[in-house]
């Protein structure tokens, strides 16, 4: 796993934790489709 994807993830994470937003979701789908698209 690219380490500059790595950090996103750890970001997005966090975000979760403290936050909980709905744009939580949209990183979470945005994360996947750059995920599918390096993998």
């Amino acid at each position: 796993m690219p380490r500059r994807l790595f950090r996103k993830f750890l970001n997005w994470v966090f975000e979760i934790e403290l936050g909980g937003k709905i744009d939580s979701i949209r990183n979470i789908q945005r994360l996947q489709e750059e995920f599918v698209m390096l993998s």
